[in-house]
């Protein structure tokens, strides 16, 4: 999860930026489905592969039994992504130049490096009760469904 933040920081930035112009000429007003593809593709294309590679050690090393446990990893790390996204992107995915990717974004990533612990510290309590883990991958799953209809607002990802 930790890498994370950098790769949502990293979405605003590209060596093509000013083909961005597009995206502003376009007679489309409503970006939310932009944003939401962006942040998709980089969860399928950067972070999956490595789960999937860790979790498959995980399962040799300690069993069937640590899979509810990866199950809610992952569920938060979805959760983890749109806060991450909504937190450091502030322009058009891929419209600004790398150049200016040194000015400060990195000290925005701070509290969302400490909320890694939070939600490591929640899936441990959760597993102190029966069926804990479950309740709270239940948890994970309806802030799932409702932050990836909610966080890319209108009003947010609007030229």
């Amino acid at each position: 999860m930790i890498v994370i933040p950098t790769v949502s920081l990293m979405l605003n930035y590209s060596g093509t930026y000013k083909g961005a112009w597009v995206f502003k000429a376009a007679p489309v007003r409503d970006l939310a489905k932009l944003y939401r593809g962006t942040l998709k593709a980089a969860i399928v294309r950067l972070f999956l592969p490595v789960y999937v590679i860790v979790s498959l050690v995980f399962v040799g090393l300690f069993g069937l039994q640590v899979v509810p446990h990866l199950v809610a990893a992952l569920l938060a790390a979805f959760t983890y992504a749109l806060i991450c996204f909504k937190w450091v992107v502030r322009s058009i995915p891929f419209s600004e130049p790398f150049s200016t990717a040194q000015d400060g974004g990195g000290i925005r990533l701070l509290p969302l490096m400490l909320l890694i612990g939070a939600f490591g510290f929640i899936h441990w309590i959760s597993t102190n009760f029966d069926y804990g883990i479950y309740g709270y991958m239940l948890l994970l799953v309806l802030i799932n469904l409702l932050g990836w209809k909610f966080v890319f607002d209108k009003a947010w990802a609007t030229v």
